[in-house]
């Protein structure tokens, strides 16, 4: 399995969109993670301006990517929206909408989940540890 290791940087007051989840590493180098777009406001920007990205390339299938995030991450929504596979472990809290409308897959949350976390999920498995 191959694993995908985000350790936030300091993150910015306004919140961050950013649908993080194995099916959208899927077959992305580092280098293709590092510029993977977000949004904060309402302005377009890059993953790596805000996450130090390392570990190894993405396989192709969803179901082979572990994403770790090393550390708090209450500012950043929609972690693992829609996600169909693979696994996310988040080592601190997570803000809004994580989960949201997720179909497979597994979400591990080592912290605490801000509001609507979950909404509208499907199928997978969903842990907040608090």
């Amino acid at each position: 399995m191959a694993e995908i290791i985000l350790t936030p940087k300091e993150l910015p007051t306004i919140p961050l969109e950013a649908e993080i989840s194995p099916d959208n590493f899927a077959s992305k180098s580092i280098e293709d993670i590092k510029k993977f777009k977000i949004m904060k406001g309402n302005r377009e920007r890059e993953l790596g301006e805000f996450f130090d990205v390392s570990g190894d390339s993405a396989s192709e299938n969803p179901a082979d990517i572990k994403i770790i995030v090393d550390g708090n991450i209450d500012r950043v929504k929609y972690i693992g929206k829609g996600m169909t596979a693979g696994e996310i472990v988040i080592k601190g809290n997570v803000g809004m909408h994580a989960g949201d409308d997720m179909k497979g897959g597994k979400i591990l949350i080592e912290g605490d989940c801000d509001d609507f976390c979950a909404l509208e999920i499907k199928g997978g498995e969903f842990e907040v540890k608090g």
